[in-house]
């Protein structure tokens, strides 16, 4: 069998995925109670909620008029995903704090790198390779929304999905779908990235859900 699964909070090492549909996912699964200790030592700002019914997912024109989803749970929380880069840049809790660090110097327009929140490193972490630093997934304008919906809980969730293109190809030579999907819970954020190999070959990649825990600044 061809078809190649791993999974991890998050992944930074070299992955090789097989040819014919492969797949590897990397996940992130984060709940309010363990980032309490880690929170302490820093104060976290609050950040009320909008007017928007609970439950619902809204896309609107956000910062620098980037397209943002904006997930609300009807237990109280939401979380901001900016359709470009398909970026977390939100997370706020019942309890109106602030669980995600994004710089006060970060820009925001088409091909800019957010700092903070929870970029997608891909297909490269870092400077592990010849691609700009983090690769091209955080800063691509061709992620598309796939899907948005609550489950039978509740629980809002948001797929995003990016398909090699000419663009990417440019920069790396592989044929690929990514599929991210985003689940707010009551007490918990949820960020799992699939990989799947649409080509001929065998791909190299290093990657990471690069979490940045803290308020804004």
């Amino acid at each position: 069998d061809s078809r190649r699964s791993s999974k991890a909070r998050s992944h930074r090492g070299n992955s090789l995925l097989t040819t014919g549909g492969g797949v590897c996912v990397i996940q992130k699964y984060m709940k309010r109670t363990a980032l309490v200790a880690l929170l302490a030592a820093s104060p976290a700002s609050a950040t009320m909620l909008s007017d928007m019914p609970p439950g619902n997912i809204l896309v609107s024109a956000g910062k620098g008029d980037l397209p943002t989803a904006r997930l609300v749970h009807p237990k109280g929380g939401a979380v901001e995903v900016v359709i470009c880069g398909a970026h977390v840049t939100s997370w706020t809790t019942a309890d109106g704090v602030e669980r995600l660090f994004v710089s006060s110097a970060s820009g925001y327009g088409a091909g800019k790198a957010i700092r903070g929140g929870i970029p997608v490193c891909w297909p490269q972490f870092n400077m592990l390779g010849g691609l700009p630093k983090h690769g091209f997934a955080r800063t691509s304008a061709e992620w598309e929304i796939e899907a948005m919906a609550n489950t039978p809980a509740g629980d809002p969730t948001i797929t995003l999905a990016l398909s090699d293109s000419d663009a990417t190809r440019a920069l790396w030579p592989h044929a690929f779908k990514l599929r991210y999907v985003v689940t707010l819970y009551a007490d918990a954020l949820s960020a799992e990235l699939e990989l799947t190999n649409t080509g001929g070959a065998p791909l190299s990649f290093t990657g990471a859900l690069h979490t940045h825990v803290g308020g804004h600044t």
